[in-house]
Formats: C-alpha cells, structure tokens, sequence
C-alpha cells in the first residue's frame, strides 16, 4: 500500500481512506479533508490497516473518470463505443473489483465535469465521476477482488468540448471522438507518463 500510496501523491492525486472491504469513505467531510501529502494519508494508514484507498476525482487530482459498470450492461456499451468513429481513446485504466473499468482522463485546472450517468447521451452503464466523486484505487479490494491499473500509464487529456457535452447532456458523447486520430497531439499534450505501482 505504502508504493501505491507514494505513486498516487507524487502524481498530485487527492486521496481519501476508504472503509474495510468497502467504497465508502471513512471521512464525513473527505470532499475537503482528502489530501496529497502523504504523511497525512500514511496517517489514516497506520491508524486503519485494512483500510481501502479513494482518489477524489475532478480539479483536485487533475482527472475525471469514465466508469464502466458491467453489473448495469456497460461493458456491452462500451465494446459497441470501441467498434465505432466515437470510441475512447486509450488512457490510463483501472479493472474494478466488479468485474468493470475505470478510464481516467486529465482535466484543466479549473473545469471539470460533475457526476452523471450517460444513459441519456446512448451510454447505458457509464458513468462520469468528476468534482465531488471518488473512485476506489489499487491495491484495495472488495469481497476479496483487488482493483488492478491495466494497459497504458498515460492519462490522455480529454478536450474540453467533449466535458462540455458530459455537463449538458446532450445527445452525443465524445472524448477525441472522430477527431482523434487528428488531434492526438492535443490528448497527449498533458499526459502523465509516470508508471502506477
């Protein structure tokens, strides 16, 4: 947890403890008191053992999250958005511990999306987490299944078009979308090449 823990505030992640065995934060207030430091966040460690670890999401650490729940049919969703001109490009991705995927992208400093679901925008099961959610991070574990970083290291920036459309709701969602292959300069240009642990 300790190199985990590490990684996470070198990169300027916000973290939270998170219950046992749980998503839910131990923190009433963690919107505020979710910290970088990482005397702190050993602080919650060493005082909690078996607690899970949170990233908060949005200005704080600099991303947003697609999340892919499997339970509520978005990988389906998601493999139909990956077979089209609109589909995700590659980012930083974490496997849940539900069997789903966290696709983090890098936001600006002071614009983020909020929380929604996409299923008006034809995303059945996918999620936006921004300012004000929180996602479960490696190495926690619900149920005994561990949460896992996959595939590339890198957090693409999303262009802020595409948070727009999250924020307005409507009728397309797009992050690079038909574009990208044009303007994969602009999602790499604030790419976070660190390794995860």
């Amino acid at each position: 947890m300790r190199n985990h823990i590490e990684n996470y505030t070198g990169r300027g992640w916000h973290l939270l403890p998170l219950r046992p065995n749980e998503k839910k934060p131990m923190l009433p207030d963690w919107v505020n008191a979710c910290s970088a430091d990482m005397a702190v966040v050993m602080g919650w460690l060493q005082r909690s053992p078996q607690m899970n670890l949170g990233a908060a999401c949005g200005v704080k650490s600099g991303f947003f999250v697609v999340d892919v729940d499997k339970k509520a049919d978005g990988l389906k969703t998601y493999g139909r958005v990956q077979t089209s001109p609109n589909r995700f490009p590659p980012t930083l991705m974490q496997r849940t511990a539900g069997g789903g995927l966290h696709l983090l992208y890098r936001t600006s400093e002071d614009f983020s999306p909020g929380n929604r679901k996409l299923d008006k925008l034809g995303l059945t099961g996918i999620e936006a987490r921004g300012q004000g959610g929180q996602i479960v991070v490696a190495p926690s574990a619900v149920d005994g299944v561990p949460y896992a970083w996959d595939g590339s290291s890198k957090i693409v920036a999303a262009r802020r078009a595409a948070i727009e459309t999250i924020n307005r709701g409507f009728d397309k969602f797009v992050i690079g979308a038909a574009q990208y292959q044009n303007d994969v300069h602009l999602l790499g240009r604030a790419a976070d090449h660190r390794r995860i642990a």
